[in-house]
């Protein structure tokens, strides 16, 4: 289009060039012609502003383009994340179920309560504490001497020490239930604690049934404790 235009413009210069050597007719007709030709410039340069426009067009159709695709990208984007969260919800509900299943079948209840009894595998108190937590209970926390009789007709009568979940840890001979943070409600010392070679901050039931002090790294049986639904 701008090689049309400058022709035109090369033809206009022309023909006004020798204008003045020709006859008044040949005159006449060449202001018309070159009226024509101004008309046609004139035309030529909106076709030019007008190809420029189309081209800013197309550019932008283009990008618009690009912007509807980012916006369909970003809409199934949208809907595979809320699949994902429906399928999250689904799986943790399974979860739940399965967890509560494991728990129902771990625990027995003894009494008024439920217990899962270790006595094979031997944990120091904080091993101890995370397992139990991880089947969704704590370390057995006795309240009164009816509930540790319970229990302990259930537990080996041997020399197997079980823990519990009371400790010293914050102050010296100020125990708490690691459950309640709070001091325990029942505790039944058998000429204890002690707090031998100042190492024993970890309460546990021994054979007699009754509590008492120990190294919190010793590595004896515990009870899980769980309030079921």
């Amino acid at each position: 289009m701008q090689y049309i235009f400058e022709v035109f413009l090369f033809s206009l210069g022309l023909q006004r060039s020798t204008a003045t050597s020709l006859p008044n007719e040949q005159i006449e007709y060449q202001y018309c012609s070159s009226y024509i030709c101004e008309s046609v410039r004139m035309i030529l340069q909106e076709l030019v502003v007008l190809d420029k426009r189309i081209k800013r067009l197309e550019d932008c159709s283009y990008k618009f383009e690009n912007l509807n695709k980012l916006w369909e990208e970003e809409r199934e984007m949208a809907d595979q994340f809320e699949d994902l969260t429906t399928k999250r919800v689904e799986m943790e509900a399974a979860i739940q179920k399965i967890n509560v299943t494991v728990r129902d079948l771990a625990f027995k209840k003894i009494g008024s309560k439920f217990y899962y009894i270790e006595e094979t595998e031997q944990r120091s108190w904080n091993d101890s504490r995370a397992f139990c937590l991880d089947l969704g209970g704590h370390l057995v926390s006795p309240q009164s001497q009816s509930e540790l009789d319970a229990l302990g007709k259930k537990l080996k009568k041997d020399e197997n020490l079980y823990w519990t979940d009371i400790h010293d840890f914050s102050t010296e001979g100020v125990f708490i239930s690691d459950t309640t943070g709070e001091k325990p409600k029942f505790i039944n010392w058998r000429q204890e604690p002690d707090n031998w070679k100042n190492g024993e901050d970890c309460v546990e039931i021994s054979n007699k049934w009754s509590m008492n002090d120990n190294d919190c790294s010793s590595r004896i049986n515990f009870v899980c404790e769980s309030q079921l639904l």
